[in-house]
């Protein structure tokens, strides 16, 4: 349409005008550098050098947001209008390539005015070539809050790539940050300790957290591990982002992962980096360790009553009941995942479903009890746990390392609404 190539003509016209400028820096830089003593010239090249850079290793793209609401109750995208507050910003990468830093400064990006046309809203961005983070914010309705979201542009193209790419992103809006979640309300619970009834395993390895009483403000958790169906928006510009659709093994009629690629089945064979980046697309992040036992658990209280088993093994009760899990004691009639809202007999205090068993779940790496560990912590159990074993118990701890795959890791994510919008 003649409006976006006037948008895209006016984005164009803005960076001549940039690299202009540039040559009138360049300018007055060898002038000082022409008049001033030897340190300052000094000074002066590395700005030189700076700008250079900049200019040569500038990309461009034209960035095509799509907000959306999940439809229905199913875990499918649908497109809204774009949202009139809807903010982005652009950021470096932080310590390592998995973790945004500070804002990237005005003057070595130039993004564009947004246009709207139907459910897109389209803007052209130059940035430096490389890992950039983008960051939407206030991506509610009106009087709606929530975290933002962030996603990772892993390879931006830079000055080694000459046309011009155009880049689809789903974002969620903050209905769907909140949809198919629970609130875990705040206060007092149990961490740690042998259980209720008590494990014959505690004290050994994976089994050994003292008891004690912690406190935890309110958080949301999703009520169900993330399905195949809610983690497929995330990976539609995996060109990009380097997190691909996932890849299940091709499976015959009689396989136990007959289902495993079923979009109401949990999203498995996903690492700790690709799970926190999901949950950090969707604005959340993954649960710590005292926020999956509470979640399991329960507080001292629920719902303003006291919790009759605040030391619980099994998030259902102080009763092992092997019909509610899915682990290796088949009394379900699931091969190897069950669907994400399977078992609703095992549902925890807060009506969360499948805490244990299933896949097991990542924990976030800075909210781990054992930071020395330089495995990443997986709680719940798996599909394949023995019984006997108690892995499907609130006391048990897996650890793993980060890039692990395999088809017995998932993860489920939670909102701290205290996080700046």
């Amino acid at each position: 349409p003649p409006q976006i190539e006037e948008f895209f003509a006016a984005g164009d016209r803005r960076h001549q005008a940039a690299r202009r400028r540039r040559r009138i820096r360049y300018g007055i830089a060898l002038a000082i550098a022409a008049i001033i003593a030897v340190p300052i010239v000094g000074m002066t090249t590395r700005y030189l050098t700076r700008e250079t850079l900049l200019a040569n290793n500038t990309g461009t793209m034209d960035l095509v947001v799509i907000p959306f609401d999940w439809a229905g109750s199913a875990a499918v995208p649908s497109g809204i209008a774009p949202l009139a507050q809807l903010s982005l910003t652009l950021h470096g990468a932080g310590n390592d390539l998995y973790e945004p830093g500070e804002q990237l400064p005005d003057d070595v990006i130039d993004v564009s005015k947004p246009v709207d046309v139907g459910f897109q809203r389209i803007q052209r961005i130059r940035a430096p070539g490389g890992t950039v983070f983008l960051r939407f914010a206030h991506r509610g309705r009106a009087g709606e809050t929530c975290p933002a979201s962030w996603i990772r542009i892993q390879a931006f193209p830079g000055y080694l790539t000459a046309k011009i790419r155009s880049i689809v992103l789903w974002v969620p809006t903050c209905a769907a940050t909140y949809a198919n979640t629970a609130i875990v309300e705040a206060g007092p619970f149990l961490y740690g300790g042998a259980g209720e009834p008590r494990s014959s395993h505690y004290g050994k390895n994976d089994y050994t957290e003292v008891e004690r009483t912690a406190d935890l403000p309110t958080f949301h958790m999703d009520r169900t591990e993330v399905s195949n169906a809610a983690f497929a928006p995330f990976t539609t510009a995996a060109s990009v982002t380097g997190y691909p659709a996932l890849v299940y093994p091709v499976a015959s009629e009689t396989s136990v992962h007959l289902h495993d690629a079923d979009p109401e089945y949990p999203a498995s064979g996903v690492d700790a980096y690709a799970a926190a980046a999901y949950c950090a697309y969707m604005g959340k992040r993954l649960p710590s360790d005292f926020q999956w036992v509470k979640a399991a658990r329960g507080g001292l209280t629920v719902d303003g009553k006291p919790n009759p088993h605040p030391m619980r093994l099994y998030p259902w009760g102080a009763t092992p009941r092997p019909e509610c899990v899915n682990d290796e004691n088949r009394r379900d009639p699931y091969g190897w995942t069950a669907p994400v809202d399977a078992l609703a007999c095992g549902r925890s205090p807060y009506g969360i479903l499948n805490l244990v068993g299933n896949v097991q779940e990542w924990i976030a790496r800075d909210g781990q009890v054992d930071l020395h560990n330089p495995l990443h912590a997986l709680r719940g159990g798996s599909p394949d746990s023995p019984p006997e074993l108690e892995h499907t118990t609130t006391i048990f701890r897996n650890a793993r390392r980060p890039l692990s795959s395999s088809y017995s890791n998932g993860f489920r994510c939670v909102i701290e609404p205290d996080e700046a919008p």
